[in-house]
């Protein structure tokens, strides 16, 4: 992290230190640690050892990266705070080796615990920096999955090397514009032949819009502060266009597709060649594209006969049977996940029950105190959630949290083996539907 601009150093550490100490995320400071400072005063301390490396070395270190923050989180019900916090001194002494002071703060206000871990830039001895090196980012990932493996944590067994594609992030991680919503919830009135214009306003209000009228009609839906104006969605979404597609004086504008690719993009491999043409493709599209319809099928013919399917009887049955295994490894698959998810909420319900038993004591012991049931209100949920699961168990006795995090570690490894004879079956069913498809 480097220094804010126009904000002096021990400000731009102060406001970063602020956060990750924050009392309401660390139980009031209570799951924080430090190493050679003190988290009251680290923003002054560190502060300090810059101006010293810059005096000692004649190098401003303002311009550079000032400190380093690692977050390292934990899968919901896996650990304690307690054991999340040394879980994290643990990887800052054993990837720092003791030559930068550094701050644990362990954030208990989500469902999934997570350490904050952040370092001063400059060392202990103040002649030196702490330099990001090559690949510094895997050789984290790596001491933290080593460290969490030793403690029989669970670990990301195939993390994803490469961040989202724009479209992907649009699409998935974005929160959807309320410009989009308008447009889509306008072609789903729109598709219901509306009589007027009038008649389109009176769907999109019954969908949830606001409208506010005016010089120019103006939308807001429910979570939203502003209003959208309609003049705002495009030329096709204007009160005029959308007067001319009501009285059927103008189509709808549609998204464009590629008609020489067949629809099924599952199986369907070979080339349209007929419909390219007419699209516009020439000669040498055609001459490409009968060689490339020559090849996949040879290849498909080929992939059969090694399979015993000499023709169409031959065929079917074995990819029949091809997706059925797949179906059957996937619902194995499935069944782990779920094994693991309800290890997970166990030991959850087992570290609140621990955790919030002396609440519920001292709340029968207050004759049921409204006041005191109010300010404990989300302690004693989590007991009766808790004690709710347990009872549901019968008399059985309570396993211990090793033992969970032991059974889950199994049940992962047998996960990851599973999974990767669900991705080679699933490939194999693929292979086939598409020869089947294709001859």
């Amino acid at each position: 992290m480097h220094n804010n601009k126009g904000v002096g150093l021990q400000k731009s550490l102060e406001a970063k230190i602020t956060y990750i100490i924050d009392p309401a995320k660390t139980a009031s400071k209570k799951f924080v640690s430090t190493y050679c400072c003190a988290s009251e005063t680290a923003d002054v301390e560190w502060a300090l050892a810059h101006r010293q490396y810059r005096d000692r070395t004649h190098r401003n270190s303002d311009c550079g990266v000032i400190a380093y923050q690692v977050r390292q989180s934990f899968a919901p019900g896996e650990v304690t705070p307690e054991e999340a916090n040394r879980i994290g001194n643990e990887f800052a002494h054993r990837f720092l080796k003791d030559k930068y002071s550094f701050i644990v703060a362990t954030h208990v206000d989500r469902d999934h615990i997570h350490n904050h871990i952040m370092w001063n830039a400059v060392s202990l001895e103040g002649n030196r920096k702490f330099r990001d090196f090559f690949l510094s980012a895997q050789a984290v990932r790596n001491l933290s999955d080593q460290i969490c493996v030793e403690h029989l944590l669970s670990t990301i067994t195939s993390p994803t090397r490469k961040g989202r594609d724009y479209k992907t992030w649009l699409g998935v991680l974005r929160k959807i514009p309320q410009r989009d919503m308008l447009r889509s919830s306008i072609d789903s009135a729109l598709a219901q032949k509306p009589v007027d214009f009038d008649a389109l306003l009176l769907l999109l209000e019954n969908d949830g819009w606001e409208i506010k009228r005016g010089k120019v009609l103006s939308f807001r839906r429910g979570g939203f502060t502003r209003f959208a104006r309609l003049d705002s969605l495009g030329d096709a979404y204007d009160e005029e266009a959308l007067r001319a597609v009501i009285s059927g004086s103008r189509q709808k504008q549609k998204q464009r597709e590629q008609p020489w690719l067949r629809a099924d993009r599952k199986i369907g491999l070979l080339i349209d060649i007929e419909a390219a043409l007419q699209a516009g493709k020439g000669p040498g599209f055609e001459f490409w594209a009968k060689r490339e319809n020559l090849k996949r099928a040879a290849k498909a013919v080929r992939m059969l006969e090694a399979r015993g399917a000499l023709d169409q009887h031959d065929l079917d049955p074995i990819v029949a049977k091809a997706i059925q295994e797949e179906k059957a490894i996937l619902d194995q698959c499935h069944a782990l996940d779920d094994k693991i998810a309800k290890i997970r909420i166990l030991r959850q319900h087992i570290f609140n029950y621990s955790r919030t038993r002396k609440v519920a004591e001292e709340y029968r012991a207050s004759g049921y105190s409204k006041k005191y049931a109010a300010e404990h209100k989300e302690e004693l949920r989590q007991y009766r959630e808790a004690k709710k699961a347990f009872d549901q168990l019968g008399h059985e006795a309570l396993p211990k949290i090793s033992e969970l995090q032991r059974e889950e570690h199994e049940i992962i490894v047998e996960k990851q083996s599973k999974y990767s004879e669900y991705r080679r079956a699933k490939a194999i069913s693929k292979e086939l539907q598409e020869a089947n498809y294709i001859v």
